[in-house]
């Protein structure tokens, strides 16, 4: 036993030792590190800024582009510098179309007379005598996919927990295309007419004021097994709502009729509410159906997952998906369909009208 309690202590002894020769190195290393700093150069050349070519073209509209340069990871430059003096060429079937002119008053922002056509290949190249050259192969246009039917309905039994207005749920109908692999993004947006207090003789309302209310960055919600593929792995576990941008593919549906359920953006009934009808008053409901090219998917995608990464001390960095050789963005295509729900006379004679847009 006594044998045993020696042998004991005595590896406790070593255990004691050892620590405290480790921490004496610790504090010698420590010592010595202090003592013997140098600084180390900082190479900015290796954070040179490139261009950024933004292009989305929609079917039926004028090539158009936005070229911007990248900003570096270091400092604290809060605006993109904007390229007004490019070289920018615009390829249909691999053929040299022209050359796109820069928009006065509009910095970055170029323009072509080429419309986007079915069935025909795009590509672009900007070039500058400082940054030199940036390019995307060519993308396709994506077929048009017609909304078949919108209907809305109130919920009751779902109400916004702020305002206490019921929720309004939605559907839109559309064939998928067969054979092919299809990518879709959905936007929901609203007109509202607000009757102003000016009324004639007869009592007639005189004034509407028209607001268009946009969506920025707001997400449906939905439980739609389709809508559910765009949530990331930090939305399913904070059950937050799906993907701001509302992005999904045909992978559960392909080539078949599919009906799609969501609930409007929570702040839209609130504005709905705001158009009192009887006094000529109006809403009207955009819903959008976009068909996009696979690289405007995968960027639009990952500029969603971006968003969604949590801040903190071990957050991981987020690729923002670019198809531009010697460069970053995103050059793409993608074609429309909008379905439209009107409530109320619009517009109606006599009676002023003054416009304006918002977020919402």
């Amino acid at each position: 036993m006594k044998r045993a309690y020696l042998q004991q202590n005595r590896i406790i002894c070593m255990k004691y030792n050892r620590i405290i020769i480790s921490l004496f190195t610790v504090f010698v290393t420590l010592f010595l590190t202090e003592s013997c700093t140098r600084e180390i150069e900082f190479k900015d050349s290796l954070m040179e800024p490139k261009l950024v070519i933004n292009g989305i073209c929609a079917l039926d509209s004028a090539v158009s582009l936005e070229i911007s340069l990248s900003k570096a990871t270091h400092g604290n430059l809060q605006e993109f510098s904007l390229i007004d003096d490019a070289d920018v060429f615009l390829f249909v079937d691999g053929v040299k179309t022209e050359k796109l002119y820069h928009i006065e008053n509009i910095s970055g922002f170029y323009e072509g007379k080429t419309n986007i056509e079915l069935d025909r290949k795009y590509a672009i190249e900007v070039e500058h005598s400082k940054f030199g050259k940036a390019s995307a192969d060519e993308t396709a246009i994506s077929n048009k996919v017609q909304i078949l039917s919108t209907t809305i309905r109130i919920d009751s039994t779902n109400t916004d927990a702020s305002a206490r207005i019921p929720r309004i749920m939605s559907s839109i109908k559309f064939k998928d295309p067969a054979n092919e692999e299809n990518f879709y993004r959905l936007i929901v947006s609203c007109r509202v007419g607000k009757c102003l207090s000016h009324f004639d003789d007869t009592g007639n309302n005189t004034h509407v004021q028209v607001i268009d209310y946009y969506t920025l960055n707001e997400s449906v919600e939905s439980n739609d097994p389709v809508l559910m593929q765009s949530k990331t792995n930090d939305n399913m576990v904070f059950d937050e709502s799906n993907s701001n941008y509302t992005l999904f593919s045909d992978q559960l549906f392909n080539g078949k009729e599919y009906e799609l359920d969501f609930f409007l953006p929570n702040s839209m009934p609130y504005k709905l509410i705001q158009a009192d009808t009887l006094k000529g008053g109006f809403y009207w409901i955009y819903v959008e159906l976009q068909s996009l090219s696979k690289d405007v998917y995968l960027y639009i995608k990952s500029i969603d997952g971006a968003d969604n990464i949590t801040n903190g001390l071990f957050t991981e960095p987020y690729q923002v998906y670019s198809n531009i050789k010697n460069g970053i963005g995103i050059w793409g295509t993608y074609s429309s369909s909008i379905d439209t729900i009107k409530v109320g006379a619009y517009p109606i004679e006599g009676v002023e009208y003054t416009y304006n847009n918002a977020a919402l």
